[in-house]
């Protein structure tokens, strides 16, 4: 039979909390741990969306992707 596949839809990592909001100070650690919780098991597919008019060099999925996977064995790249 076929596996069971699960889909996490992670937040981009947010740097600034946002004024009148419910977000922390430490927003940007917040975002970061909960995304490499996810991320760092092996059996996980990594699919990093990045923006086309963004400088992939500066792309936080693609740095948290390389963190855990530096290999790219089990990670996909995609530019929207």
């Amino acid at each position: 039979g076929a596996r069971d596949l699960t889909l996490i839809d992670l937040p981009g990592v947010t740097r600034v909390p946002l004024k009148g909001s419910d977000q922390v100070e430490d927003i940007e650690k917040i975002t970061r741990d909960m995304t490499l919780h996810y991320i760092k098991d092996p059996r996980t597919i990594i699919l990093c969306v990045v923006p086309a008019n963004q400088d992939m060099s500066v792309s936080d999925a693609l740095q948290l992707a390389r963190q855990v996977d530096p290999n790219g064995v089990r990670s996909i790249g995609v530019i929207t």
